[in-house]
């Protein structure tokens, strides 16, 4: 159901929040006129989340709303590589180091996510992650090193993974390029 009432707070919020996540799409797109457009629609589609209820105030708002914004600038990503007819005689090295900065900044906005969601992990399974996946170290490497047995840090891998897919799910991300 669709209340046509806003609580005062939620309108600060949104109010506060503007200005960060208008920068935040305009650094991903370094185009004012695709940013406005992006802008827009994010707006658009956080107003009929709150309206529907489909905001679980959980104090990260701006966080909420950043990570709609991330995922329609990589929808408008893709669907502009799918949307372009390519002719081979047209395509320059500046088409091609634009597809590699574009890919670039989607991998960097993806690592920051994915560092962010690692950083809301219970600690002994935020280390065992960095460890494993960050710093490249075996299980047994790492039981070594944190005076554990394999079990145990195998045991907080698969919680950590199990705590990632839930809030990756619960926050509708997209991770990947």
């Amino acid at each position: 159901m669709i209340r046509n009432n806003f609580s005062a707070d939620k309108e600060l919020q949104i109010a506060q929040c503007k200005a960060e996540v208008y920068a935040y799409i305009m650094q991903l797109t370094h185009d004012r006129d695709l940013t406005d457009d992006i802008f827009q629609e994010v707006s658009i589609r956080v107003l009929t989340k709150i309206r529907k209820g489909e905001y679980h105030d959980s104090g990260k708002f701006v966080g909420w709303v950043k990570t709609i914004a991330h995922n329609m600038v990589i929808d408008y990503m893709r669907s502009s590589k799918n949307d372009c007819v390519y002719n081979d005689d047209l395509i320059n090295e500046d088409a091609a180091l634009d597809d590699n900065e574009e890919d670039m900044i989607v991998k960097e906005q993806i690592n920051e996510t994915l560092h962010r969601l690692i950083n809301n992990l219970p600690e002994p399974q935020t280390e065992i992650i960095r460890m494993h996946y960050f710093e490249d170290l075996s299980f047994n490497e790492i039981a070594e090193k944190k005076n554990i047995s394999i079990n145990t840090a195998l045991g907080r891998a698969r919680y950590a993974l199990i705590n990632l897919r839930e809030m990756i799910k619960e926050k509708n991300i997209i991770l990947y390029a």
